[in-house]
């Protein structure tokens, strides 16, 4: 098990956000730790994208933008490096329309770090907490200092349009007006991924099987392809579809150690059912309720895992605890 070069991917500058979106698989939320990568950790994990061959990412989070400053410092980490930053990913919470100067200002400085195209969120699990009034002004303010936005995703803006733009609606208001399909339906349509929040909302509308139905002992190879992968505030690499694991990225280049990745050596030789036959061995109760699906169960596995405290590439544990809240 190691990871020799990227390919594609990004760097999480925080996991604080403003939104709880259902879809997100970072479970990301406002009641994360406000903590934003600092100008030694880009440093480093710019120095690493470039020592791995990765010379071009995309920013996320969280909300990156919810500290400019501190998003500054990455962006010039990157130029230091020469590391090309493909886009910004933002949900829009950050920008005032009565301070039209400072959005202004923030995005002309993104584009003297070299930042040239915004991705701006748009899809009902966002709308839930952003009115989309205010995504329309941002994309306005893009286009007037130059920038070019990318909204993220096109399909659900007639959805979106036909309720009032200038306050948010909660996904209750979709299933009203589009019917109670309307959740799984959006998440078919969007591709959502089954991982953090993303598992426990699907976990509401599809079918649930028992525990001994996904112990899948196929290898789980996809914590080292890095076709998304992303490096974390923390100087962590997190493996893409996977959350809440993380290897210090000073051990990229090198085997990654069993014993010190104990659960990852488990799923990449045997699937769910070795990360399942250490949380057993650890007291572990699987649902008799079920699992949607071998990512469900795993999740289960490694949050009963995280609680324990014995097990340091289960990260951030923060991701744990929200992964489960709908609130």
């Amino acid at each position: 098990m190691r990871i020799d070069s990227l390919y594609g991917g990004g760097v999480i500058v925080n996991y604080h956000c403003s939104s709880r979106c259902a879809h997100c698989i970072n479970a990301s939320s406002p009641t994360w730790p406000k903590d934003y990568m600092d100008a030694a950790t880009a440093d480093r994990v710019c120095a690493t994208l470039a020592r791995l061959g990765c010379h071009c990412v995309h920013i996320g989070g969280g909300e990156p933008l919810l500290n400019p400053e501190g998003l500054y410092a990455v962006l010039e980490a990157a130029r230091t490096h020469r590391i090309t930053i493909d886009y910004v990913e933002t949900n829009a919470s950050w920008h005032q329309p009565e301070r039209p100067e400072r959005t202004q200002s923030i995005l002309r400085r993104m584009m003297s770090l070299g930042v040239d195209m915004l991705l701006i969120s748009i899809s009902p699990y966002h709308n839930a907490y952003i009115p989309y009034r205010k995504v329309l002004d941002l994309v306005a303010m893009c286009r007037e200092v130059g920038m070019t936005s990318f909204p993220y995703q096109r399909q659900f803006i007639s959805d979106i349009a036909a309720f009032d733009v200038t306050r948010p609606h909660g996904l209750d208001e979709y299933q009203q007006k589009y019917g109670p399909s309307y959740l799984k339906d959006s998440f078919r349509r969007f591709g959502v991924g089954l991982g953090g929040r993303a598992v426990a909302v699907a976990a509401q509308f599809m079918q649930k099987h028992p525990a001994e139905a996904w112990l899948d002992t196929s290898p789980c190879h996809s914590l080292c392809q890095t076709h998304h992968f992303h490096l974390d505030l923390y100087g962590r690499y997190v493996p893409g579809g996977c959350p809440g694991m993380g290897f210090d990225i000073d051990d990229l280049g090198t085997p990654l150690s069993p014993e010190r990745y104990p659960i990852a050596a488990a799923a990449y030789d045997k699937g769910v059912a070795g990360v399942c036959e250490i949380a057993l061995r650890e007291g572990f109760a699987p649902d008799p309720e079920g699992y949607i699906d071998s990512c469900h169960l795993c999740l289960a596995a490694r949050t009963f895992l995280c609680a324990t405290g014995n097990y340091d590439e289960l990260t951030p544990a923060a991701y744990y605890t929200e992964a489960w809240r709908l609130d």
